[in-house]
């Protein structure tokens, strides 16, 4: 029996691959964008800019990140509503 999607083993899988199985699925837009904003994550979380004007940058980097992070959930929310079960 096929499984469908939602029901699909990810366990084994990278987290490459299961960004791209989501972005095939619908779930994310992009699964490139979404390595993005990790990278901006773990650079806002990692480096200790000198400057206050990097200091500034960086900071509304991960603003600008973060906004966009709570936009996918929103289409996460959105499709876990309409999940059977």
């Amino acid at each position: 029996m096929k499984q469908t999607p939602e029901q699909e083993d990810i366990a084994a899988m990278s987290v490459v691959d299961r960004l791209n199985r989501l972005e095939h699925l619908g779930w994310l837009p992009s699964a490139a964008e979404w390595s993005e904003l990790r990278r901006i994550r773990n650079a806002f979380a990692h480096d200790y800019p000198e400057t206050p004007a990097e200091r500034h940058a960086q900071w509304r980097l991960a603003m600008a990140a973060a906004e966009r992070v709570l936009t996918l959930l929103d289409g996460f929310a959105a499709h876990v509503q309409v999940l059977p079960g």
